[in-house]
């Protein structure tokens, strides 16, 4: 009978076997939707093998593959008739092949460094003082709100029109904006973390701090906070103990409930809670639309296709405008803008606000083209395997209060597959922030290899 560590090791080797041969079928297939199937097949397969090498824990892994099941498949194959139609079956069928190859490529670097056997947990956690932790998180957590409600409130009213009537077009407005929403996702996730540890009015004074956060977002209704909040709660609640089987079920009627909602959350945040008919919406809606997060991430990397074929590749300036987007455009009027915002407006008039995901391969692709996405999202599969070991060290831990800047990743990772420039600026300032809280209130404690500490 197979031990633990063989098993663990045959499934790797399973998975880099599919992964190498679905980039050999990606390249000989020609037809996107072909494609998109066998991706989808492929992703299954290897969520089963991921699950029998360690049932017992999450990883990042396994959210970018809900992600890539749930936000480039569907669409994928059920918009392949439309997208064609709007852009040519060419350009389809490449958009599809990107996708998918770069999809493969990408995991298969990560499973060529990531092992589980590597796991373990680090000899030297961080420490929290909680006494100080609660004070800060609650002054924090109030200027927040005092900060945010106003536009909550507008937002419930009249979505995205009544906010854009309060918007400050000032590098001021810019700067607040951005430590709100670090805010939003930072202090709820610490608020959880330390709640499990404190008790008395300290523990329910943060617990209705998480309730209120929650529920902001709720009237906000987006998507991507509310998923960067809830999923980085549940992992900060759970850490260091496995997932329990009802956790795992609480984790999959999320992700049930975030795909059946998604229209109606496409709605509320356009329109707002109290003014959009939410009942119409549901009732006009086809089985199709509800069950699907419509992004539209195959229909605008479609059009990443149709660009590079009129104006060329960029040959990495559109990828490099990610490191510029932390200098303010108030003092720099003319820095470049990310290509879910000029590339929608290279097809039409759209509105100000407006901007569109090309899903994880646009900016490579423009960039490079197809097989140079392939190669580019290979290597950030080899960065992503060193950071899953990372994370996966911290979470075997206990006590380990660094699981705070490894909880944000679980909402971001799931995210990355429709826009990882988004998900990589929010990333950035949550896990600056919650740096910064450690520091302040933590002290690192080396742990000798008999338990005591020194």
């Amino acid at each position: 009978m197979q031990n633990p560590s063989q098993t663990s090791g045959h499934a790797r080797t399973y998975r880099i076997a599919i992964y190498a041969l679905g980039l050999l079928a990606c390249a000989l297939i020609g037809d996107g939707w072909v494609a998109n199937a066998l991706g989808g097949g492929v992703t299954l397969l290897a969520l089963a093998l991921y699950m029998l090498e360690d049932p017992k824990f999450f990883r990042l892994v396994l959210m970018w593959c809900a992600g890539f099941l749930l936000i480039i498949v569907p669409e994928g194959l059920s918009d392949a008739t439309i997208i064609k139609r709007l852009y040519g079956a060419a350009s389809y069928d490449i958009a599809s092949r990107c996708l998918v190859a770069s999809h493969f490529a990408m995991l298969l670097g990560h499973d060529l460094v990531f092992k589980e056997s590597d796991v373990r947990p680090s000899a030297t956690p961080w420490r929290l003082a909680l006494r100080f932790a609660v004070p800060i998180l609650a002054i924090t957590w109030v200027l927040s709100m005092l900060y945010v409600l106003p536009t909550a409130i507008l937002s419930y009213r009249g979505g995205r029109a009544a906010q854009g009537a309060i918007t400050q077009a000032s590098a001021l407005g810019a700067v607040a904006d951005g430590l709100s929403l670090v805010a939003r996702v930072a202090v709820p996730v610490a608020s959880i973390w330390v709640a499990k540890r404190v008790r008395g009015p300290a523990r329910t004074l943060l617990l209705g701090m998480v309730a209120i956060s929650l529920a902001t977002e709720v009237l906000f209704s987006t998507r991507f906070v509310l998923l960067f909040v809830t999923v980085g709660c549940l992992v900060a609640r759970t850490a260091p103990r496995p997932p329990t089987r009802r956790m795992m079920g609480a984790l999959l009627a999320l992700a049930l409930v975030l795909v059946v909602t998604s229209t109606v959350l496409t709605q509320t945040r356009t329109f707002g809670l109290r003014t959009a008919n939410v009942g119409q919406v549901v009732e006009t809606a086809s089985a199709e639309q509800l069950f699907t997060l419509n992004e539209q991430s195959v229909r605008s990397m479609t059009q990443a296709v149709v660009y590079a074929r009129r104006r060329g590749f960029t040959d990495g300036r559109t990828s490099a405008a990610l490191l510029v987007f932390w200098v303010p455009r108030a003092l720099w009027p003319s820095k470049p803008k990310l290509i879910g915002y000029w590339l929608p407006r290279e097809f039409g008039k759209i509105d100000e606000g407006f901007s569109s995901a090309p899903g994880f391969t646009g900016g490579t692709y423009v960039d490079f083209g197809l097989w140079g996405s392939v190669v580019a999202w290979f290597m950030i599969g080899l960065v992503f395997g060193g950071l899953e070991r990372m994370c996966a060290r911290v979470l075997a831990g206990k006590e380990d209060a660094r699981v705070l800047l490894v909880a944000p990743l679980f909402g971001g990772v799931f995210f990355a597959v429709r826009s990882p420039e988004t998900a990589t600026l929010s990333l950035v300032g949550v896990m600056l922030a919650t740096l910064l809280f450690q520091v302040l209130v933590g002290r690192r404690r080396l742990v000798r290899a008999a338990g005591t500490s020194v």
